[in-house]
This record gives C-alpha cells, structure tokens and sequence, in this order.
C-alpha cells in the first residue's frame, strides 16, 4: 500500500510541473524513473535517456557525468559538509539537433518531503534556453550553483572580457581569478573559455514548451 501511495504522489508531482510546461521527472534513490510528465517524454531520446533497470540519463557523455554526481550528491546527508559546500545540482546540456541548450537541476528530497515523497530521492527539472544577451552575475550563479565572485567572473569572461580585465577591474591577482576561472569550469563542465562563453550566450530569457 505504501509503495502504491508514494508511486501516486510522485506522478502527481511531475504532472504538477507539466502543468506549468517543465519537463519533469520523479526519481528512486537507485535513479531509477519513479514518473515522468508529458514534456519530459518528449525529451526521450535526443536529451534524456532511459537506460538499464530504469535509471536516468543524460544523452550528453559529459553532461551525464556531472549529472550522476548530482544524482549521487542528492543522497548526502545534510550534516556533510563537503558535499554542503561542493555540491552542483544544476547541469548545462548542450544543444542537440532540434533542441536547444538546456540545464537539468536535480533537486534532493530531504527532511519532512521524504513524507511526501516516500520513494522519492530526487526531482529532476529540465530547463530549456534560448539564445539572448549574457545573462547577469546573479542568473549565472542561480542556474550553475556557483559562489557570488565565480558568477561574477563567469559573467565577464562571457561579456568579453579577459582574466586581465577583470584582475585590473577587481583590484584581484590575476592567479585568484584564474583559480576561480578553474573552479568554474569544473562545475559547469567545460574546460576553455570560449565554451563558457558560447554556453553563457545560450542562456537568455527560458521559454518552456507550450508557453
């Protein structure tokens, strides 16, 4: 009966989402597909993938990786303070044939949720993008889960501007600014400049499907 019950709810969840055109999906603590709505369907499987007993992934190789240790990084407990601190739960998909660049945010299911959500570890949201302006400093920490001065950097480098710049414009080292350049890399998942910039560029103003 529980198991019945906690299926119930997650299928409500990730049609409640659908209702406001985002693609979503329920999943186990195995990452295993618990329900998933119309529009994440409809990302099968250019975007997501289902693959052995059910689990969820990313069709990007690389994007994929950061995703399953978001998935796994959605287990930790509260108390951990390494993974408190490290943590990245929202992952940039480049664009693929007729879909555009997307970001999938794995968000945990912790504390009194778990009585909601009995089975539940994790909900998946899938965001899409479309080309426009270089977002602001606080859209690019809020999508990729980075500190206020990596944002900054992030968003400087992808107006323009060269670690130089930007060691000149914030009376910083220009080694600090590329340590932060590299810790940005590594939680958004590129590794040179111009792929921060191209993927930056792509992020602009979200219009989901249907809206």
């Amino acid at each position: 009966m529980a198991s019945r019950v906690g299926l119930k709810e997650a299928r409500a969840a990730a049609e409640t989402l659908g209702i406001l055109g985002l693609p979503a999906a329920v999943l186990s603590p195995y990452h295993r597909f618990l329900a998933a709505n119309e529009f994440m369907q409809r990302l099968m499987p250019a975007v997501v993938e289902e693959r052995a007993a059910g689990q969820m992934h990313l069709s990007d190789k690389s994007a994929d990786q950061l995703f399953a240790s978001a998935l796994s990084d959605a287990l930790a407990t509260e108390s951990d303070i390494k993974i408190a601190a490290e943590r990245v739960f929202s992952v940039p998909v480049p664009a693929k044939d007729e879909q555009p660049a997307m970001v999938a945010h794995v968000i945990p299911v912790r504390r009194a949720a778990r009585d909601v959500f009995s089975l539940a570890a994790s909900i998946v949201v899938m965001t899409p993008v479309c080309p426009a302006q270089v977002p602001s400093a606080t859209v690019v920490q809020g999508l990729f889960d980075l500190t206020a001065a990596e944002a900054r950097i992030a968003s400087r480098i992808a107006g323009g501007e060269t670690i130089s710049d930007i060691a000149l414009g914030t009376n910083t080292s220009e080694g600090t600014i590329r340590s932060q350049l590299k810790s940005v890399f590594g939680k958004i998942g590129v590794s040179r400049q111009a792929d921060l910039v191209g993927l930056l560029g792509s992020v602009g103003t979200v219009r989901m499907p249907g809206i």
